[in-house]
């Protein structure tokens, strides 16, 4: 049965003519959404874990299914329970661990007016809002791989009708790159977004209006949230391409990423398929579509996630490839990119990425981006580090999901990590090490700089000591077959940063035993005695 038959949903359409926002409200609610997530992301990892904080990834082959099953089956039933604490009346839930979607799951009923209704799943459709975002600067990299721009191009290069007053005439032009991680200095909302129906203008009509819009920062001064940026941004592309801004998505991104329970156009066999809170509504979002117009599933955004974690890509797996199959869906360089910070709050506990919302835990960033639209609200976060994803859409606004992201990535996250660290086999020195233990002396140096090189760390590093030299760990590098200084276990992963742990220790084999320190102490060469 059609939960909204044709006549309800042209009815639906009509009532976003009076779909207006609140701005305080959702001021409130990022606020709220930033401060919570701060705390948590800073507790996510135990800091006096030693350096690295979490073990590297390993295959999700058998032995780690295996190894993981009691995990996936402990935070189901963690989240059956956590679900009965909180507000929402439908959830659908995902977890993922690198290219593997581990489970799925939903809670609640599809249609919260229905008690007869079923618990959504990682099938049902929810609206994503802001999450719509990420497929804009996706496009947007892809492009410029392709050699269509350049990130860092002026938009109006491309579209002269671009123009906002600019109070900063001595400052740089708005580029895609401030469009994409909200570094424009553009307002919060476009020139007609107050009542959304309104929006349904051409790009003439809104670029004439945005002609009155005054920036109100300079451009890459600081990041200020806006939707009018992202809309900017999805129809400049547009208006490059000479495609519409849907088609090129559909096109580029989710079909050959085969999101095919993802995109823009709202129709009835849609409508059938999407859970419903209690009050029951639809707006369509107009010109600022690029903004936050999208549905999608949990299974679909599954898959987003998982091509976004090749970014440090095995090389026994295939990466997605473009819409006529002939180049990688996004180079390794732009994947890595759009995790990397483009304005770093002043505490630096946040930062926007493109189009991230990060938050910094004790091991790195923690990539998340959260939605909202009508009666749903939406989370994605990403760890890197591990390749873990957590996927939440809800039916019901006010950021009601970023509970259950918190509590699946608290409940799921130890286990994994012990599970790595089980099956993290230890590296090996090389054949080679036993010509290296011995004395060594320095001729710049006599008497003053003799060293000892002794295995050390269980068999994983060499240690380098001497009477006037401070002990320094050797870590055996077997990708590269190189020794690189280790970061002491003592201290913090904040020290990675410090320019002595990870330079090379260089040694030749013949005709002498010899080692060198070139990025640290470039004049000194120690031979073995």
């Amino acid at each position: 049965m059609a939960l909204f038959p044709k006549a309800a949903v042209l009815l639906l359409c009509l009532c976003s003519a009076i779909a207006v926002r609140d701005p305080y409200s959702e001021f409130e609610r990022q606020h709220r959404r930033k401060a919570t997530m701060k705390r948590f992301a800073s507790r996510l990892v135990d800091a006096d874990a030693g350096c690295p904080l979490l073990p590297a990834p390993v295959p999700a082959d058998q032995a780690f299914l295996a190894a993981i099953k009691p995990a996936v089956a402990n935070l189901e039933q963690t989240m059956a329970e956590f679900f009965k604490t909180q507000k929402s009346p439908g959830v659908s839930l995902g977890l993922i661990y690198d290219q593997q979607l581990l489970w799925s799951g939903g809670f609640g009923r599809v249609n919260a007016s229905d008690e007869s209704s079923p618990s959504p799943d990682g099938q049902t459709l929810y609206r994503i809002g802001s999450i719509s975002k990420v497929f804009a600067d996706l496009l947007a990299f892809q492009l410029r791989d392709a050699g269509k721009l350049d990130l860092d191009d002026p938009v109006n290069k491309y579209v002269p009708a671009f123009n906002p007053t600019n109070p900063f005439p001595n400052e740089q032009p708005i580029s895609f790159r401030h469009l994409g991680s909200h570094l424009a200095g553009l307002p919060r909302e476009s020139p007609c977004a107050a009542v959304l129906s309104q929006c349904n203008l051409t790009n003439d009509q809104m670029f004439r209006n945005i002609e009155s819009t005054v920036l109100i920062l300079p451009p890459n001064l600081q990041s200020v949230y806006s939707n009018m940026g992202f809309a900017v941004l999805g129809h400049a592309l547009e208006i490059l391409m000479g495609t519409p801004y849907d088609e090129l998505v559909m096109t580029n991104i989710t079909q050959p990423l085969g999101m095919w329970n993802t995109g823009f156009e709202y129709n009835q066999s849609v409508f059938d398929r999407m859970a419903w809170g209690f009050d029951p509504s639809y707006t369509d979002l107009g010109w600022e579509g690029p903004a936050g117009q999208m549905y999608s599933s949990v299974e679909d955004m599954a898959k987003l996630a998982s091509f976004l974690f090749t970014a440090d890509m095995r090389p026994d797996w295939d990466p997605p490839f473009d819409a006529e199959g002939s180049a990688p869906l996004l180079g390794q360089t732009s994947l890595r990119q759009m995790f990397a910070p483009q304005y770093v709050d002043p505490d630096g506990a946040f930062a926007f990425g493109l189009p991230w919302e990060m938050y910094q835990t004790p091991s790195g960033w923690l990539i998340t981006k959260g939605g909202e639209v009508d009666q749903y609200s939406t989370e994605i976060g990403l760890l890197p580090a591990v390749k873990l994803g957590v996927v939440a859409l809800c039916t019901a606004p006010d950021d009601v999901c970023g509970p259950f992201l918190s509590e699946m990535f608290n409940t799921f996250l130890p286990p994994l990590v012990n599970v790595l660290r089980q099956l993290t086999p230890p590296p090996a020195l090389p054949a080679y090490v036993s010509t290296l233990v011995g004395n060594y002396s320095c001729p710049l140096w006599p008497g003053l700089a003799n060293v000892t090189i002794v295995p050390a760390g269980a068999g994983q590093q060499l240690l380098v000591q001497g009477d006037h030299l401070t002990a320094t760990a050797a870590q055996y590098i077997a990708g590269i077959d190189r020794f690189v200084i280790a970061l002491p276990a003592n201290y913090t992963c904040t020290w990675a940063t410090d320019g002595v742990s990870g330079q090379y220790i260089e040694f030749t084999r013949s005709p002498n035993v010899t080692m060198r320190v070139p990025g640290l102490m470039p004049p000194f060469t120690w031979v073995k005695i």
